[in-house]
């Protein structure tokens, strides 16, 4: 039985979360959305996650928090930031949570679709 990889996906678009759907769904994983901060916090403490993808500003809080959260609980998970500005001071962030990618919105598919790969070692 091959176990399916499990992605957090974490953004309060609504169209954001169902491009993730529409990009994701042709994978052989498990997508599971929240639409904020506090949501994500308790799917992280029910659940298990391969792949975090999290969009930076979200109305209760940074993305980072989330990052921050689930390597505490679960170092192997990888995680992607999105946000609709990288900056240089987000870019070094990112570099300091050792995140696997940072995207800025719009997103290019076949780039986000390459890294995600990579990211659940597909």
């Amino acid at each position: 039985m091959v176990v399916k990889k499990t992605i957090l996906a974490v953004d309060d678009e609504k169209d954001i979360l169902d491009l993730y759907r529409r990009f994701l769904a042709d994978t052989d994983c498990s997508l599971t959305t929240a639409g904020s901060i506090a949501e994500a916090e308790s799917l992280i403490e029910k659940n298990s996650y391969d792949l975090l993808i999290t969009d930076l500003m979200l109305p209760d809080g940074r993305g980072t928090r989330l990052i921050e959260l689930l390597g505490e609980k679960n170092a192997g998970t990888k995680s992607l930031l999105v946000s609709g500005a990288l900056t240089p001071e987000i870019r070094a962030q990112a570099v300091r949570l050792n995140l696997f990618g940072c995207f800025a919105k719009p997103l290019r598919l076949r780039e986000f679709l390459t890294v995600v790969k990579a990211a659940l070692g597909a």
